[in-house]
């Protein structure tokens, strides 16, 4: 049986419970998320559904879509899972889900390879006018072709957020130093729950 990945962090004032959104990590979409876009309001949970193949959820930017945030203001990187590998053949699934707490874009990205290159992209809430939608962000990272670099950002800004829920395990207490200011972050193992989601820091 596929364990659930159970990843723990809880804002400190979290807003009330909301509606429940599934977004699929790969398996019959093939290098994709389904679906790319979703629309959430502050209180809702997106759940993160690791089908077939072996994938991330990263936070990235606008700017720079297939590399892992970075805020050098407050030295905090934007959340990203471990790769999820799951059976092509798999019936059970690892879950990730994370609670949004406002409106701005969440920009996300699979680590994995070239697959970000390849246009494994996704968003939650991205404007659907002007130059920053999400068809100018898949295309600025099927432009870029740089699918797997960690790479870094600067932001100056702590804006938009979420809180992730943790499928199996009661959440933890604070972790000094770890968190950014209100939110709590877990102190589980690796594969446990001590992923930070924290404060997502970029437009």
């Amino acid at each position: 049986m596929f364990a659930t990945l159970a990843f723990a962090a809880l804002a400190l004032s979290s807003p009330a419970l909301g509606a429940n959104f599934t977004m699929i990590v790969g398996g019959s979409a093939g290098l994709a998320f389904a679906p790319e876009t979703l629309v959430a309001a502050p209180g809702d949970f997106v759940t993160f559904q690791f089908e077939a193949r072996n994938h991330t959820v990263t936070q990235s930017t606008f700017a720079a879509p297939c590399a892992r945030l970075l805020n050098t203001t407050i030295n905090t990187m934007g959340f990203s899972s471990p790769y999820v590998a799951v059976a092509e053949n798999a019936t059970e699934f690892a879950l990730w889900t994370v609670q949004i707490v406002d409106t701005s874009p969440i920009w996300l990205f699979c680590l994995q390879g070239q697959h970000c290159a390849n246009g494994m992209v996704a968003a939650i809430n991205p404007p659907t006018t002007g130059e920053r939608t999400f068809a100018a962000f898949k295309a600025n990272a099927m432009a870029l072709g740089t699918g797997g670099t960690n790479g870094t950002t600067a932001s100056g800004a702590s804006t938009p957020g979420t809180a992730a829920t943790n499928e199996t395990t009661a959440p933890c207490g604070a972790v000094p130093g770890a968190a950014p200011p209100g939110l709590v972050a877990s102190s589980l193992p690796a594969l446990a729950g001590a992923v930070l989601v924290g404060s997502l820091l970029a437009l």
